[in-house]
């Protein structure tokens, strides 16, 4: 390899790194100011009584009595149990199974669409359709 382009090699790497760098750290930044974490409040507030269209194609509609209902595309209509605690979400899906917790997350630009993310790092994306009659 010649002198000058070990020389330009050498002055454009680091200038490229840099500038990767700085695009992902603005990249996460974005990310990070585009959703605020909801409290148990909040989260009672922007569920109950409400229904959620997932980006998936499901459907779930969540009552002030603590039941909610669940449905995919093509699938069962599933019944389970809702509730905010410890700010989370927390759903149960038969009687004797374990309660599921999730943060739940509100756009900022937009309030109408939530995020759910899971212990392990899964994310469920929906938005709120209209409230139900109590």
């Amino acid at each position: 390899m010649s002198k000058l382009m070990q020389k330009v090699k050498s002055i454009h790497l680091p200038f490229l790194l840099a500038l990767l760098f700085a695009w992902a750290s603005a990249s996460m930044a974005q990310e990070a100011a585009v959703w605020g974490r909801l409290d148990s409040e909040q989260i009672e507030a922007a569920l109950t009584n409400a229904t959620i269209d997932y980006d998936d194609g499901a459907r779930q509609e969540f009552r002030a009595s603590g039941r909610t209902y669940y449905a995919e595309e093509a699938g069962p209509l599933e019944v389970g149990q809702w509730r905010a605690q410890a700010n989370r979400y927390c759903s149960q899906w038969s009687p004797s199974g374990p309660w599921v917790c999730y943060l739940l997350e509100r756009e900022a630009t937009d309030e109408r669409r939530l995020r759910f993310v899971g212990e392990r790092g899964e994310i469920y994306l929906g938005r709120l359709r209209a409230r139900t009659q109590p």
